[in-house]
């Protein structure tokens, strides 16, 4: 299995490299930490009548930084993972960072995508950055975001689900992109009361016998994904709850300490519109641990 690592010198990177060294990988599985510079403003400054013959020079010199600060970045990831006793290699893209590395990963059939976030703040922007936002929103390459949660030893996960034929294929997927066990996979579906086709079903039905009858059908759908999911854990459990998916997602994995949530890019059900961009979008931006977002 191959994966790329977005290298941009930051602690984030940095964490995001720690992170994959924890990630069920075989030993013949390789890290390709890419190192991006981008030279395009080079060619629109200098175009200026006046002012470019007198920045060329400098501009020139600030790509050579960019350049070797980029590979520089890229070489030190790849040292600390090769000290930790994975394989790594070393690579510098040219270009807008977040299009290199989904245009790398999709030319090299990289399982995924992992960069690091730039931390919680009160705006998405700042949340997720401009890389994983790029790759996220638009590209279809899988995208780990890590982020750094004091943890050791093997990753608990929570594995979202909403039971669509698109979050099934997701479940089936996942094994094909885990080489190795988690510690722990939890397989969470969340009953939404105001989703659109729950609420038109509460105008005909008693909403505790809709909800038991809901909630009985994504213990028995639970309990088929875990049964796919069994040979990437150690454990692997189920949980239904009922509330407001994003809200769930969130509160579930900081509760119970969970390291990764992984969970689909699209999709509905009658459940929750858990796969959709707008819930997705919500944790990948929100939850506080790394997330794992699965294209299928």
């Amino acid at each position: 299995m191959k994966v790329v690592l977005g290298a941009d010198g930051s602690e984030h990177a940095e964490f995001a490299a720690e992170f994959l060294t924890r990630y069920p990988m075989a030993e013949d599985s390789v890290v390709d930490c890419c190192g991006v510079y981008s030279a395009s403003h080079v060619v629109t400054a200098t175009s200026h009548p006046f002012l470019g013959p007198m920045l060329v020079d400098q501009l020139a010199h600030a790509v050579d930084d960019a350049r070797d600060g980029a590979e520089a970045a890229a070489r030190r990831l790849c040292s600390f993972i090769l000290e930790r006793g994975r394989k790594a290699e070393a690579h510098l893209l040219q270009g807008d960072p977040g299009e290199e590395l989904a245009n790398y990963a999709e030319e090299t059939g990289a399982a995924f995508v992992t960069v690091g976030s730039r931390g919680l703040g009160r705006f998405d922007a700042l949340l997720l950055g401009s890389v994983g936002r790029e790759i996220a929103n638009n590209r279809r390459i899988d995208l780990l975001v890590a982020r750094r949660r004091e943890s050791s030893g093997g990753l608990k996960v929570l594995f979202a689900t909403d039971h669509s034929d698109f979050a099934e294929r997701v479940a089936t997927k996942l094994p094909t992109i885990v080489e190795g066990k988690f510690a722990e996979v939890e397989v969470l579906s969340v009953v939404d009361p105001d989703s659109k086709d729950v609420a038109f079903a509460r105008s005909s039905a008693p909403w505790d016998d809709l909800q038991a009858g809901l909630s009985g059908w994504a213990n028995d759908q639970n309990e088929a994904t875990v049964g796919k999911l069994v040979g990437i854990a150690e454990r692997c459990v189920s949980n239904v709850q009922t509330g407001h998916a994003r809200e769930a997602i969130i509160e579930r994995a900081e509760a119970a300490g969970f390291d990764l949530i992984i969970l689909g890019a699209q999709g509905r059900s009658a459940l929750s519109r858990l796969l959709i961009g707008s819930v997705s979008s919500y944790v990948l931006t929100r939850a506080k641990c790394s997330v794992l977002i699965v294209r299928a």
